[in-house]
């Protein structure tokens, strides 16, 4: 017998100044820990909303479009970040300053899910689509638009869903 997995896609996600600290070492594309939290956040909020038996277990990230916040500085190889104000304290003095690497994201999240019915995807999707519109961040930034969250079975072997779960997430 074939393994269904339920997937949850959560397609074409705009992110705007996501942390980009990949590592303490290194900038660029967030850290997985990054999507994970934002995953998790979602299940407890859905748990929260009489979902409780809810469980996200494994979550894919699809990259469509990445843009580190930086400028060109001096010389052929040297980039800078492109910093941002910190809001003024009581006294009216800026506070100690931090630079944080920022990024601008398209990204699709596809996360395979159990404990739904079928019968209470509708509902699943209409939740999720509340959430992210009020309540989710992903990376620390914020989420400008997305599209439409959408609920997709992939049976283990079958080229034919495989081949439709792809072209929902390309180019990616």
């Amino acid at each position: 017998m074939t393994e269904i997995k339920k997937l949850l896609l959560l397609p074409h996600i705009k992110v705007q100044n996501a942390n980009a600290l990949s590592s303490p070492f290194t900038i660029g594309f967030p850290a997985m820990t990054a999507w994970l939290g934002a995953a998790r956040a979602l299940q407890r909020k859905l748990n929260q909303q009489k979902m409780e038996d809810i469980k996200f277990n494994s979550v894919a990230v699809i990259s469509h479009h990445f843009d580190l916040q930086t400028h060109k500085g001096v010389g052929d190889y040297v980039h800078s970040i492109i910093g941002t104000g910190n809001p003024l304290e009581k006294d009216g003095k800026r506070s100690a300053f931090i630079e944080d690497a920022r990024c601008h994201l398209d990204v699709s999240i596809l996360i395979e899910f159990s404990g739904i019915d079928k019968d209470d995807e509708e509902i699943l999707l209409e939740t999720v689509e509340h959430i992210m519109n009020t309540q989710l961040k992903i990376a620390g930034g914020d989420i400008l638009k997305f599209k439409s969250p959408e609920c997709l079975r992939v049976e283990d072997g079958n080229n034919k869903d495989l081949a439709i779960l792809n072209r929902k997430l390309m180019p990616g």
